[in-house]
């Protein structure tokens, strides 16, 4: 940017008036890199020169030659009159990756925002402020974020903990501003979104906790597919992944069944249980042991057989939850 983009010249004679100037574009060690003649047609004493200003750089206005309507020597302008100016660039910011919406969970920590932040590339002179539109898909509230103090070369940008909502949010760049003042609008690559998926969840849909060898002890699974889930069986840790949201597992032989952990998306939100809460307590299954010389015959249905007897007092076992006793 430069300010002014004109420049005024004050003109005396009859008019009209012709001035001829050559546009010449400086390196940093003052070498011409480029020279262009240009004239200016004024019907008034006071005449304007558009400045050049699409290109930063160093630019110099040279002044070879006037003339009005009486009067035209070629020679009337022996030594040129230069006018100098700086043209700054303007300075830029894009999101790195605009292709694929970045995914976060509702806990999602930004501990470190290198990991999980959404990068800004900046060029400018530091420090730079960056005002930012964040909308959610589905609702109409807009909210304005202006980053000021930055000087890094790449921001990550960390939504804050209000916007971490479930749904699909719209991050744009509004504008851009640095030291200079110079300030712009981007138009390429300054739109990013991010998704916030839900919490994965397991629920049991037995109610209670202890079962017996050979149940079916079945999980509801929520959130979005695939699943992972985490379980420990007598002190083992296991982990499988599942596309059906009702997750089943068939008690083989007495222990002890946790549910660890569950996420879904590929791990990207993982909810963890805590020990305890989600426990199933399996048992072993009814047996029968023989004692004696007592033999039973023809049972039909609806009748009680004779109780059996331990060969010592106090071989009776019996469990109640699997509704079995043996000696």
């Amino acid at each position: 940017m430069v300010l002014p983009s004109r420049k005024s010249a004050l003109i005396a004679g009859v008019k009209p008036f012709m001035v001829d100037y050559y546009v010449l574009k400086l390196d940093e060690k003052d070498r011409i890199i480029s020279r262009n003649k240009e004239e200016l047609s004024a019907a008034m004493t006071n005449a304007q020169i558009h400045l050049h200003t699409e290109h930063p750089g160093r630019y110099q206005y040279e002044f070879t030659h006037l003339s009005d309507a009486v009067y035209d020597d070629p020679k009337n302008l022996g030594n040129p009159i230069r006018v100098e100016h700086q043209v700054l660039p303007l300075p830029t910011a894009k999101f790195v990756d605009t292709q694929e919406p970045h995914v976060y969970c509702a806990d999602t920590s930004f501990d470190n925002p290198k990991l999980n932040g959404i990068p800004i590339s900046i060029t400018s002179s530091s420090p730079v402020t960056i005002n930012l539109q964040l909308r959610h898909e589905s609702q109409r509230d807009i909210e304005f974020v202006e980053l000021t103090d930055i000087t890094d070369n790449v921001y990550y940008f960390i939504p804050t903990k209000e916007s971490l909502t479930h749904g699909l949010h719209v991050l744009t760049i509004l504008s851009v501003r640095d030291a200079n003042g110079c300030s712009t609008h981007p138009t390429q690559s300054n739109r990013v979104t991010y998704a916030v998926a839900d919490e994965a969840s397991i629920i049991p849909l037995e109610p209670q906790q202890h079962h017996c060898v050979g149940d079916r002890i079945t999980y509801s699974l929520q959130g979005t597919s695939p699943w992972k889930i985490e379980y420990e069986f007598n002190g083992q840790r296991n982990l499988t992944e599942t596309a059906n949201p009702m997750f089943s597992r068939i008690a083989g032989k007495m222990g002890n069944l946790s549910i660890v952990s569950v996420a879904d998306r590929a791990s990207t939100c993982k909810t963890l249980i805590p020990p305890g809460k989600m426990e199933k307590f399996i048992h072993d299954v009814p047996s029968v042991i023989i004692v004696g010389s007592n033999k039973v015959e023809n049972i039909r249905e609806g009748i009680e057989p004779p109780p059996r007897s331990c060969v010592n007092p106090g071989d009776l076992l019996c469990s109640p939850m699997c509704r079995w006793c043996r000696c």
